[in-house]
């Protein structure tokens, strides 16, 4: 069996929904489009750590890039991500590419272009308190940021795809052109 040589990187909750907070799956446990379409080019599929589960756990609430922008995440990120980039390292140095890695459009952890912010913080229940709206910034999220950090680092070059778990099909696009 011939090994094709290229290895897509995807954000975990793409092959494992059941890593994001309670309520916020818009699909089945794994996103068919995107998983389904890149069975279909014979690439590896390497699967990143969820820094969010592995920094908060799965009873976590929904937080937002301003909650997580912090030395103690930033730091967990970098940890659960050194032995992937030494393995990344290690499969370009033996002919291996890395096309692209796909992020989840919105998260705060995981966006590529698009994360979610707002100034969230303090108790619930207290008088008076109220949630303020976050929004949608055009910038990376925060275990992007550092992960691309860590690839400039090692020397490593791959291109960054979002993908909108509402409409997958600008993904798919751009997927479909760098692996023609």
């Amino acid at each position: 069996m011939q090994q094709e040589g290229k290895i897509i990187l995807l954000c975990h909750c793409l092959l494992n929904a059941n890593s994001k907070i309670r309520g916020g799956v818009r699909y089945g446990p794994v996103f068919k489009p995107v998983v389904e379409f890149l069975l279909n080019y014979d690439v590896g599929l390497l699967q990143l750590p969820c820094p969010e589960h592995s920094f908060c756990g799965s009873a976590r609430w929904g937080q937002s890039k301003d909650q997580y922008d912090n030395p103690f995440f930033r730091d967990h990120c970098r940890y659960i991500m050194q032995p992937i980039v030494n393995q990344l390292c290690d499969y370009v140095a033996h002919g291996y590419v890395l096309p692209a890695v796909l992020g989840i459009k919105g998260s705060p952890s995981c966006g590529v272009e698009h994360t979610f912010r707002a100034g969230w913080g303090g108790e619930f229940g207290t008088s008076g308190a109220s949630l303020p709206q976050g929004y949608l910034a055009s910038e990376a999220g925060i275990f992007i940021e550092v992960f691309q950090q860590m690839l400039q680092e090692g020397g490593l070059k791959t291109k960054f795809i979002e993908v909108d778990e509402g409409n997958a099909d600008f993904a798919l696009e751009r997927l479909k052109n760098l692996l023609a």
